[in-house]
């Protein structure tokens, strides 16, 4: 018999729905830390189920705060940017290489229905990552546009040529199974790939805009005119705009993170191992122009040095020293996990774990 993958087994089968809401009362009860304090995890014999609950009840807040703020604070649509008429007058002034460079992003962002594809067909728990799915969906989809309005207002590309790449694009589409841990049991693989692929492009954002506003004799600080009036000349508060939509897509992913470890650690920190080993972003190896373009990207060091320095930085949003520390808790929340007892663990930044001063109380209360 073919084995049920885990993130479609019934959860409630054979389950007292009563023993499982006192679960998870005893399970809200537990401290939640704030920013910046050590992350607490649930351990041992509480069931799956009440796992679950408590853990959809938390992305149901984060879901709604992050659509909340996307629709104060990310409205914005490409054909309305302030910046649009002064894309058409400097056009003349971006380099072969800013051209280049705005190209890959292109190239890149096209493929967004086969990103939305892979996001939504591991997003299976719950209706709050779905809303957060598609609100994310929606704020992607203006990128290829915005990119391309760069070229083509700029008067580096033709609607024929714009046209012509996103045709191209249905014939070479992104694959998730080009890449470590997107695929996981769990679902979890989606976030654990997310964040390092959101942050990084927000990386290669802010360096395309320096770029543009380079070509533009500015420099990287918006003027005092440009503050005054709230947005950014020409293409350069194109390039911004979408770097800060990845950035809160980035942020939204590694609270996720924090959230699914709260109540899985072993999972959710398997998958951000697996998805780091051997990581590289979408297309990397298929961008037009490739050496140029990561050259131009990253004037002062390779991609792997980027590519740690983003790993570090995950770990410390979760609590973590380094990469090696979030392999290390990977490891020890395994033990916890099969735990006969149920009990809260805080989180060391060296992947270990301690008991809480209220472990005894909880397993009593069971």
């Amino acid at each position: 018999m073919t084995k049920v993958p885990e993130k479609f087994v019934d959860i409630f089968a054979g389950q007292d729905l009563h023993t499982i809401e006192a679960e998870v009362t005893l399970i809200d009860k537990v401290p939640r830390p704030t920013r910046g304090e050590a992350p607490i995890v649930i351990a041992g014999s509480f069931t799956r189920a009440a796992k679950e609950i408590a853990l959809q009840k938390d992305l149901k807040i984060h879901a709604q705060k992050f659509i909340d703020s996307a629709e104060r604070n990310r409205g914005w649509q490409p054909w309305n940017l302030a910046s649009r008429n002064e894309v058409v007058q400097l056009g003349d002034r971006l380099s072969d290489d800013t051209v280049k460079v705005t190209r890959a992003f292109l190239y890149t962002e096209l493929r967004i229905k086969d990103y939305v594809k892979a996001g939504l067909r591991f997003i299976n728990d719950g209706m709050s990552r779905l809303a957060i799915g598609f609100r994310w969906a929606g704020d992607e989809v203006k990128h290829p546009q915005t990119y391309g309005d760069i070229l083509v207002l700029s008067g580096k590309m033709t609607e024929a040529e714009r046209l012509k790449m996103e045709r191209d694009a249905n014939l070479d589409p992104w694959d998730f199974r080009d890449h470590n841990g997107f695929d996981d049991e769990y679902g979890y693989g989606h976030i654990a790939f997310g964040i390092p692929q959101e942050r990084l492009t927000a990386f290669y954002g802010r360096q395309l805009r320096k770029m543009v506003r380079a070509d533009y004799s500015l420099a990287d600080k918006r003027t005092n005119e440009e503050a005054e009036r709230g947005y950014e000349i020409g293409a350069s508060e194109h390039v911004k705009i979408i770097s800060v939509d990845e950035t809160a897509h980035q942020m939204a992913y590694i609270e996720q993170a924090g959230i699914v470890a709260r109540y899985f650690p072993e999972r959710m920190y398997d998958a951000l191992v697996a998805v780091q080993e051997g990581f590289k972003m979408p297309l990397a190896d298929r961008l037009p122009n490739r050496r140029r373009v990561l050259s131009r990207l990253m004037p002062d060091e390779d991609s792997r040095g980027v590519y740690f320095r983003t790993f570090d930085y995950i770990s410390n949003s979760l609590g973590l020293e380094n990469k090696e520390a979030l392999a290390q808790a990977a490891q020890n929340s395994i033990v916890l996990k099969d735990m006969l007892e149920p009990g809260a663990f805080q989180l060391n930044p060296d992947g270990t774990f301690k008991p809480l001063n209220n472990l005894a109380e909880i397993s009593l209360a069971l």
